[in-house]
């Protein structure tokens, strides 16, 4: 199976070297505030992500960075991405469709097809793609939740199993790998064939694919660029009779192809209810993962950020969430 637009999409690719280097002047590192982003990560904001590596930067690179709570973790340290790998994922679709994927690869990367129950970790044992997508209880749909939107990687995987759809089922995590890193001119790897939870990559790594996205495809980015808060979805209120269909609690923010949309009007909590009242956003874009760690674009598409790390499943989304909030504040000034 091949991308109809593969070689125009590694053209790009290979173009986009020379334009990224060209750009490093940005006006976003004239704008920021580094020290008071630094403080930020210091701050009591941070204190439940400890220990973790931070950076800010544009289409040139990093534009300030550090490591707080120790040196555990640094630019090249790799781990295992949970849900951050779903932006990649949504990168990938848009990729192989030129921007316009069929209506059904739309809806499951909306989560609207209706797959609730998705356990990654049983992926750990699976062959293939497919092996994933039937391991007891990730190939569930419910009738209920179809057209609705309802977080989960069953929808991802759903579509990639599909022989009508993405048609994947039959890749190991080897070929996934190297399908999505031809694609995608990425490093990242699958360390099981899980496509919205499977990705182990680095800061570094995840960096680079994030400034691709912020650089326009007719300069050598992807087509995700394009797309970037314009083909949306609300997430609230859940559906009736549907509980928990999303995992950032009563924080209203909207979706995208496998990325959030930071643009909540109102405050609210991240699950459980008893995490800090987040604030009104900004309007970035982000994929944080189960385990951590939170990479994001700015609304403007001009600044990136991550906090990398691997805490614990269950706590680590939102303390990075918020941490991750903090900081980027400091350091464009938005304040809820």
């Amino acid at each position: 199976m091949m991308c109809a637009n593969r070689g125009n999409g590694m053209f790009r690719r290979l173009l986009a070297a020379g334009v990224l280097a060209m750009a490093a002047f940005s006006s976003s590192a004239l704008a920021g505030d580094p020290l008071a982003a630094t403080a930020a990560a210091n701050g009591s904001a941070c204190t439940a992500a400890r220990p973790f590596y931070w950076e800010i930067g544009d289409v040139g690179g990093p534009l300030v960075s550090g490591q707080v709570g120790g040196t555990l973790y640094n630019r090249n340290s790799r781990m295992n991405l949970a849900s951050a790998s779903k932006w990649p994922l949504g990168a990938y679709i848009l990729e192989r469709y030129a921007g316009a994927p069929p209506p059904a690869v739309r809806d499951a990367a909306f989560m609207l097809t209706g797959y609730k129950p998705f356990n990654q970790l049983l992926c750990t044992l699976a062959p293939t793609v497919k092996g994933c997508f039937n391991m007891i209880g990730n190939n569930v749909q419910d009738p209920g939740a179809v057209g609705e939107f309802f977080y989960s990687g069953g929808n991802s995987q759903y579509v990639a199993a599909s022989p009508s759809l993405l048609d994947m089922g039959d890749f190991t995590t080897a070929q996934l790998t190297a399908e999505v890193q031809l694609t995608l001119g990425t490093t990242m790897e699958y360390q099981y064939p899980a496509l919205p939870a499977g990705l182990e990559g680095s800061a570094a790594e995840y960096a680079e694919f994030l400034i691709r996205m912020m650089t326009p495809p007719a300069s050598g980015g992807l087509v995700m660029h394009d797309h970037l808060g314009v083909d949306t979805i609300p997430t609230l209120p859940c559906p009736p009779g549907q509980s928990g269909c999303t995992a950032a609690g009563t924080v209203a923010w909207s979706y995208g192809y496998h990325y959030w949309i930071e643009d909540n009007a109102t405050a609210g909590q991240f699950n459980p209810p008893l995490s800090p009242v987040v604030g009104p956003g900004d309007g970035a874009y982000s994929s944080a993962g189960a385990w951590g760690f939170y990479p994001w674009i700015s609304a403007d598409k001009s600044l990136y950020g991550i906090v990398a790390r691997r805490g614990l499943l269950g706590t680590a989304f939102r303390a990075s969430a918020i941490c991750g909030q903090a900081i980027r504040y400091a350091y464009t000034g938005y304040t809820p």
